[in-house]
């Protein structure tokens, strides 16, 4: 009761009290200078200001109290109420404000486990409902005390502290030392790295347990791709994992899932039009042609794109700088035009049979309205045109109608950045490689005959108990010191088939299993002759000279296949 009444005085809108003060004020301006006109004592104007003051401070409240005579006019009458009756409101409201951030504040002190978020633009607020509605407690960090979703926060009962993140103060008085995760996402590349350097050097004084998780916005998503194989290749540190993400990447994985992967397991991806060739689309086509190697029965096999923009040559030169051979695999086309002009290339939408359609534009309204024209041409090919928007504008949720969009829109899907970004907890470019540990473990088990397919461990990464997604983390963290102790490193691209000598993959055996056996220890697991994940007993928990070769063996092939294994989270495995 008492949180539902609270939340009602914090909703009470600033812009009502406004208005009801004006209100006020004129109807006292009127009613004073009547009322001083009918006694013949006139005032000047600002006399009658000052008295109008005086109203909201309850000095003229008792006109009929002995202090005046004769009849008050009801503009005064009803202002000599509604004034104070303001001023009180007004002192309340910031009273319980007041009350409510400290109160807030006051219980960051006993919160564990919670999620940091340091950056309240629109991205930010959505990461803060996301986490919110997975059942995280969430705390903001804002510099901007006129922020306009900072009352956003304070009606969806999350704590803000307004401050700079990048000053350790401010990240203690947000819990950094008893978070879960910290979230870097404000509008500025040095400011996130600041934030998170800071915060890596406080949990590292302080030896936290269990580690930060730190996700660093990198806005340039070229730039977060061409930095995340070093950050994975860095030594851990015990109490900070820190991971990259990038905005644009995301929604180009998530594309890539949603409307290219089981196409291209079958070869029908032909010829993908894309339109607007900017951050999402350029990692959409990365993202394909990585794929494209694991998948493809042949590297003479190419995906054709069709690609309209106006400085498209350019762009393409930039690409292929960075990801070097990418159009031994891949064909383009090229059209340096506007995509939203249409005649420039009307021919090629007639002439093609295209797979897919992307759409990038800016802004969103002229996305839609290529999209919308684009389907004139293609509306007896069934083929699927995909919009990408910052959010979604209401003219988008008309489309999606879903009497309209059977009817008119099938083969248009609106995909809204922000929405489709965050509408689950982030997961990094370790959590993808842990999941890909993971899910090779459940099919290298699942096929032998004896193995209990209903054990707990063979879930899918989703529902997997959190004990044993931390291991395979453990696993990812150590990987890239383990690589780079036989001359190797993790990289975005290679075109080159990789295979461990029989040296490395003995060391990198002898390596990991040592690792996982001071894990499973410190868990309080011990040697048993046969598995008992109840009584945590295991046969593989012996020095690795100790061990049989069939034990020895089952290590090698895991090291044999780390390369595919990587693949599947979009690495590679190259030699210094």
């Amino acid at each position: 009761m008492l949180k539902r009444f609270l939340k009602w005085v914090l909703a009470f809108n600033w812009t009502l009290i406004g208005i009801l003060m004006a209100f006020s004020a004129i109807l006292g301006y009127i009613g004073l200078k009547k009322y001083y006109d009918s006694i013949s004592q006139p005032h000047s104007s600002l006399d009658f200001i000052y008295l109008t003051v005086q109203l909201f401070f309850f000095q003229l409240f008792f006109f009929e109290g002995g202090f005046v005579e004769g009849q008050v006019p009801w503009e005064l009458g009803i202002s000599r109420f509604l004034a104070p009756a303001i001023t009180a409101i007004t002192a309340f409201k910031t009273c319980i404000i007041i009350f409510y951030d400290q109160w807030q504040l006051f219980k960051l002190g006993f919160v564990k486990d919670h999620i940091i978020i340091c950056g309240l633009g629109e991205k930010g607020w959505q990461l803060a409902q996301t986490y919110r509605d997975f059942g995280n407690e969430v705390v903001v960090i804002e510099l901007d005390e006129g922020n306009d979703f900072i009352q956003s926060c304070r009606d969806a009962g999350i704590p803000v502290i307004v401050g700079n993140a990048t000053e350790p103060g401010i990240l203690l008085r947000a819990g950094v030392l008893r978070a879960k995760t910290l979230i870097t996402i404000s509008s500025d590349d040095n400011s996130n790295v600041n934030i998170a350097t800071n915060a890596k050097d406080l949990v590292n004084q302080n030896g936290k347990k269990p580690p930060l998780n730190c996700f660093l916005h990198i806005i340039n998503p070229i730039l977060c791709s061409l930095l995340r194989p070093y950050e994975i290749m860095a030594d851990e540190e015990d109490s900070f994992r820190m991971d990259l993400f990038n905005v644009f990447e995301i929604s180009s994985r998530i594309l890539y899932k949603e409307f290219i992967q089981e196409n291209l397991k079958t070869s029908k991806v032909s010829n993908v039009l894309l339109l607007g060739f900017g951050p999402i689309a350029q990692n959409l086509i990365v993202i394909i042609a990585k794929e494209w190697l694991r998948f493809s029965e042949s590297q003479n096999q190419k995906i054709s794109f069709t690609l309209v923009d106006r400085e498209i040559r350019q762009k393409i030169v930039t690409l292929n700088s960075k990801y070097r051979e990418l159009e031994r695999f891949l064909n383009f086309d090229l059209i340096a035009d506007d995509p939203e002009l249409l005649a420039g290339f009307s021919s090629k939408l007639s002439e093609k049979e295209f797979s897919q359609i992307f759409i990038e534009l800016s802004p969103d309204t002229c996305a839609l309205t290529t999209a919308l024209s684009i389907l004139q041409f293609v509306r007896n090919k069934q083929v699927p045109v995909v919009v990408s928007m910052e959010r979604h504008v209401e003219l988008s949720k008309f489309i999606s109608n879903p009497k309209l969009s059977e009817k008119f829109f099938q083969n248009l899907r609106i995909f809204g950045i922000g929405d489709e970004c965050f509408s689950s907890p982030i997961q990094s470019s370790k959590e993808q490689i842990a999941r890909a540990f993971h899910e090779f473990y459940v099919e290298r088990e699942l096929v032998k005959e004896t193995v209990d397919r209903h054990n707990s461990r063979f879930l899918p990464w989703e529902k997997l108990d959190e004990v044993l997604k931390e291991s395979s983390r453990l696993q990812v963290d150590n990987l890239g010191t383990f690589l780079g102790k036989i001359g190797c490193f993790l990289s975005i691209w290679t075109h080159e088939t990789f295979a461990f000598s029989p040296d490395e993959i003995e060391s990198l055996s002898i390596k990991e299993h040592e690792r996982w056996m001071r894990e499973r220890i410190s868990q309080g697991w011990t040697y048993g002759e046969t598995r008992d994940d109840r009584e945590m007993k295991n046969p593989n928990l012996l020095p690795w000279e100790k061990m049989n070769d069939h034990q020895k063996e089952d290590q090698r092939k895991i090291v044999r296949v780390y390369p595919q294994i990587l693949s599947r989270a979009g690495f590679f495995i190259s030699r210094l």
